[in-house]
């Protein structure tokens, strides 16, 4: 994606501005939407001015062609997720200020989000704007041209220009995202962002209303969330459909049923439109809990193909102390309800939270395999626990004085982003030495070869043998003598922890290939047989 987006309306531009979504060090698949980017080109072509919108990983020259078109614009804006795209960016401020010192630099995403003050020390940036920037964006772009770049005053917006006075302003609330402009999708080369498979990415609310304190969400927006409307949403998924021939919709809210009454409003239209997808969303089980059955059928009849929620934890004591907001029962219900009505459940568990002890560990392991017994539907992600300094959780980890930590938190962008970087290489200085080694053996071993790699379909028997051994593991909770690690190097055989798998497992979910699932003819059948909305969800 590499095009200039006009005013709308037929307008003479206000002034130029550039919005760059910079590139992975490598290649990820699938390649979604730079939602980011697209959404402030919106907000400022509604407003009068002229985009050019980048996303360098679909065309990695574009920026050696963006030098002299950089000469003459109001700013250019930079959007970051922590990783990659951090260290990218910074190659990419070094280049303008080399060649066009002038034009101010802005910087923007999840990463300069939560560390906007470090971002913001970096010398070749003037702006940091902290949080959703669909109001902040258009106020920089008034201010740099009608008032010197004055930012004083705009909420989520920090910085200056060169030799005055750095401003720093108050975090923007989370402010009502139905109320912003709306992506003209025929403008953006959406038929680019479709895989193969027929899937796009979508976004559909903002923010959490959950306060999990190991979360960056909950740090950025505490306890706050907003969404598009029922309408608005269908009428995108609609175009997504009937116009781009779009199959599957994953949806990337971090809770699509942050609203539960707006989530079912949108399943009944789904099926009220006879909308041909299936699509792939998160849920918390604090909200997954309160479905009663007939909510459960209305969202399979809506094409729900999988649904991911966080378990993290099958501790007690730890889903206390991280503001999970629900306890182990209300996990398994949900889980056991999601998979029930036919929909593939992707339960998340983290490893390694501060206070983690082998008792705590054997709770998580005895929960995962309880969980799988429920069926093929059941699928897993598993993390080890990264202290993110910008959440309250990872802030208290930082301050720890413990083994080789010396209890000073990372302050500059370089520090900052190496956390996320390189964070399989880092030190779990807040566990017991031992319990850290046997945690990585667990997520770097045993649960990826037992429940990624054991339940790919195109796996060998003779590893589907040793992904049942690892099984075995999980459920008596022994990691000594790890022999699968040996025998595996000897067949050649990676174990699958990429993206490009977890992308595998949830398309499978929606293709319905895993046992147990709807046919997308099953689906049409039941809706068609139906004379109502609630006559098609029940019958299934």
């Amino acid at each position: 994606m590499n095009f200039l987006l006009e005013p709308t309306r037929g307008r003479d531009p206000l002034g130029k501005i550039i919005l760059i979504f910079p590139r992975f060090q490598e290649e990820i698949y699938p390649l979604w939407l730079p939602y980011e980017i697209m959404v402030l080109g919106t907000a400022l072509s509604e407003a009068g001015y002229a985009v050019r919108i980048v996303d360098e990983r679909g065309d990695p020259t574009a920026i050696a062609g963006l030098i002299d078109e950089a000469r003459d614009a109001l700013f250019v804006g930079v959007s970051s997720r922590p990783g990659d795209q951090v260290i990218r960016a910074l190659e990419i401020f070094r280049l303008l200020e080399d060649h066009h010192s002038a034009v101010p630099a802005v910087w923007g995403g999840w990463f300069p989000s939560s560390f906007p003050d470090a971002c913001l020390a970096v010398p070749e940036v003037d702006f940091v704007v902290q949080g959703a920037a669909d109001t902040s964006i258009v106020a920089l772009a008034e201010r740099l041209r009608l008032q010197d770049g004055d930012v004083t005053g705009v909420p989520g917006l920090n910085g200056c220009l060169p030799d005055r006075p750095v401003v720093r302003n108050p975090r923007r609330r989370l402010e009502d995202i139905d109320a912003t402009p709306r992506v003209d999708w025929s403008r953006f080369p959406i038929s680019d962002y479709v895989t193969p498979d027929g899937c796009l990415s979508y976004y559909t609310s903002r923010g959490c209303p959950g306060r999990c304190r190991f979360c960056g969400v909950t740090r950025l927006y505490p306890a706050s969330w907003t969404g598009y409307s029922p309408e608005r949403v269908l009428d995108d998924l609609e175009v997504f459909a009937r116009r781009f021939g779009v199959r599957i919709v994953k949806i990337w809210d971090v809770d699509f049923f942050g609203d539960v009454d707006r989530a079912l409003a949108i399943c009944r239209g789904i099926v009220e439109r006879g909308l041909p997808i299936r699509w792939i969303a998160d849920i918390r089980a604090a909200a997954a809990a309160t479905l009663t059955e007939d909510d459960w059928r209305l969202i399979a009849a809506a094409g729900c193909a999988e649904l991911e929620l966080g378990a993290e934890t099958a501790s007690e004591s730890q889903l206390e102390s991280i503001f999970k907001e629900c306890g182990l029962d209300e996990i398994r219900r949900s889980v056991a309800a999601i998979v029930r009505h036919g929909i593939a459940a992707r339960v998340n568990f983290v490893l390694g939270f501060p206070g983690e002890s082998r008792a705590t560990l054997k709770q998580s392991l005895a929960m995962i395999d309880e969980l799988q017994r429920l069926g093929a539907l059941v699928r897993f992600h598993f993390y080890r626990f990264v202290p993110s300094p910008s959440t309250r959780l990872g802030h208290q980890v930082w301050s720890m004085d413990e083994r080789e930590h010396d209890g000073r938190i990372p302050e500059d962008v370089e520090s900052l982003n190496a956390i996320a970087l390189g964070y399989h290489r880092q030190t779990m200085f807040w566990i017991e030495e031992n319990l850290e080694r046997d945690i990585l053996r667990w997520l770097g071993l045993f649960l990826p070869l037992g429940y990624y790699l054991g339940f790919n379909p195109g796996t060998s028997p003779i590893v589907r043998g040793l992904a049942a051994i690892a099984r075995a593991r999980v459920r008596r909770g022994i990691s000594a003598l790890p022999i699968e690690a040996l025998l595996l190097k000897l067949l050649r055989v990676q174990i699958p922890i990429t993206r490009e798998f977890e992308w595998e497992v949830s398309l499978a979910a929606a293709n319905s290939v895993l046992p147990g699932g709807p046919s997308e003819r099953q689906i049409a059948k039941r809706r068609k047989s139906a004379k109502s909305p609630a006559e098609r969800a029940a019958a299934l």
